[in-house]
């Protein structure tokens, strides 16, 4: 169990805070400062979570799904709704493969409750580290951004996907 609570994961203040050098395999220790320099522009706008128990390659590219190494979640919440935003940095095939997710979710309101409905996803992969600070920067931006002009209510991102439980909805 970690300091957070939940098994494998560790919730740091900001960015810095994460052992980059220990995280992320050698053949992108070259990009560290970059990464950090980059990570560092979503500080004090959400959580940033490492994963020390998936620091270790998977065993077999298929095993990789569930496995991130480093993630900065954004969330907006109102009553009995939220809408969350998100980049993370996992496991993106056969090792030392990585790939950078940029997504925002909303919770499901469907009568059969899935847990979230993904509204914006991209995916950047990495092969060497200057791929790695490419989907990074990309994926922040992208967050940023989304965070600076989105609406903060789940229910638009809804109706522009089209989902069930949206505002429109008779």
């Amino acid at each position: 169990m970690t300091d957070d609570g939940v098994m494998g994961l560790v919730r740091v203040a900001s960015f810095a805070d994460i052992p980059l050098a220990e995280v992320l395999p050698g053949e992108y220790h070259a990009v560290l400062g970059d990464l950090a320099r980059i990570g560092s522009e979503l500080d004090g706008r959400g959580a940033c979570h490492w994963f020390p128990d998936h620091v270790a390659p998977p065993a077999t590219a298929e095993s990789n799904s569930d496995q991130p190494l480093i993630s900065i979640d954004v969330s907006f919440a109102e009553p009995d709704d939220s809408i969350e935003l998100g980049v993370v940095i996992s496991w993106g095939g056969a090792a030392p493969l990585l790939t950078v997710w940029a997504f925002a979710d909303v919770m499901c309101l469907c009568q059969t409750f899935h847990g979230v409905h993904s509204v914006r996803d991209d995916e950047w992969q990495a092969v060497n580290g200057r791929e790695l600070v490419r989907g990074f920067r990309a994926a922040v931006r992208a967050i940023s951004q989304l965070a600076r002009t989105g609406p903060a209510a789940a229910g638009p991102w809804r109706v522009e996907a089209g989902l069930p439980g949206s505002p429109m909805e008779p």
